[in-house]
């Protein structure tokens, strides 16, 4: 086993839950991921014909750009992905198992303009919680990352992180599914959690699959494999597809 995705999360504890779902009576805490960033492996693209480059960071930036902006001007900032757990005690998300619910959701722009709805069509992803007040709540996974410079976050204590689960994520506007996906936290208190990490796992034929919507700058059109090294045109010469959970299939 080589190498998995692994993506950055920032997190920030946003308002309670009537503020983010309607109808919604509990005063649950939920969290809105508000920078993301894509750490291992790194995106490579053939530039001008000649130098095969990274770019990673600007897809990071067009990952944070849309975290923030409605460009489309349908009133919705353009990706918002939303934790909710079943509490009302922060203290809670370091000292006890939590059922939580994963959404992508339509978020108003301004954010906190009103409140934040299930994204139509999309199902929430059901999962529990678990914690640690003395070790690491999630890591990579040995063997899987290439060395690239920062490397991913390890969480630890205190801290919590959800079980596996499958996960369909957004990207530039389309879904694709990560296997035993989950994101961690680490908080220590306050209103505000501190960086986390999150990992899933994208199998090969469905990174083929995947086109990059057209209107994405830089890599509107291309196949997500294409600019993973080891990805079918991929211009790097490094190869960091892995063996997914069940250990067969590759990604």
């Amino acid at each position: 086993m080589k190498r998995i995705i692994l993506i950055l999360l920032f997190f920030g504890i946003t308002a309670n839950a009537q503020n983010i779902f309607k109808n919604e009576f509990e005063q649950l805490i939920a969290t809105r991921t508000s920078t993301m960033n894509m750490v291992d492996p790194h995106v490579f693209l053939l530039l001008l014909q000649i130098v095969c480059t990274d770019i990673t960071s600007e897809l990071n930036s067009e990952f944070n750009n849309s975290l923030t902006q409605d460009s489309d001007g349908d009133g919705s900032i353009d990706l918002n992905q939303i934790t909710r757990l079943t509490t009302d005690q922060p203290d809670y998300l370091t000292s006890r198992t939590l059922n939580a619910s994963m959404w992508d959701a339509d978020c108003p722009i301004p954010l906190h303009s009103a409140a934040c709805q299930p994204r139509t069509g999309t199902t929430p992803i059901i999962t529990t919680t678990t914690f640690s007040q003395d070790s690491t709540c999630l890591a990579p996974l040995a063997n899987t990352t290439s060395g690239y410079i920062p490397e991913p976050n390890t969480v630890d204590f205190p801290c919590y992180a959800t079980e596996p689960e499958d996960f369909d994520m957004n990207i530039f506007g389309s879904s694709i599914t990560l296997s035993g996906y989950q994101q961690s936290l680490k908080y220590d208190g306050g209103l505000l959690l501190s960086d986390g990490l999150s990992r899933g796992f994208i199998s090969e034929t469905d990174a083929e699959n995947f086109i990059i919507p057209p209107t994405t700058p830089i890599i509107g059109g291309m196949t997500l494999a294409f600019l993973l090294p080891g990805g079918m045109g991929n211009c790097s010469a490094n190869d960091d597809r892995d063996l997914g959970p069940d250990g067969i299939t590759q990604g």
